[in-house]
């Protein structure tokens, strides 16, 4: 590899990857706050409900292909 191919910004590098504690906090604010409409309760118990299906869903196909 090149040293001209290389990025010249190092700033990318520190990029933090994860949510952290600010993350979860931001997130279980806005959990609260839509709550309180009723409508949004169930798409919020939706969302949840299929992304966990989704993700277990991946998880499974992933193991499959590994076997």
């Amino acid at each position: 590899m090149w040293t001209s191919d290389r990025r010249q910004s190092i700033s990318r590098y520190k990029v933090p990857v994860g949510g952290g504690v600010v993350g979860l906090i931001a997130m279980v604010g806005m959990g609260i706050a839509l709550m309180d409409t009723p409508s949004l309760r169930y798409f919020i118990g939706l969302a949840v409900a299929l992304g966990g299906g989704t993700a277990i869903g991946l998880n499974w196909i992933r193991g499959r292909r590994r076997s």
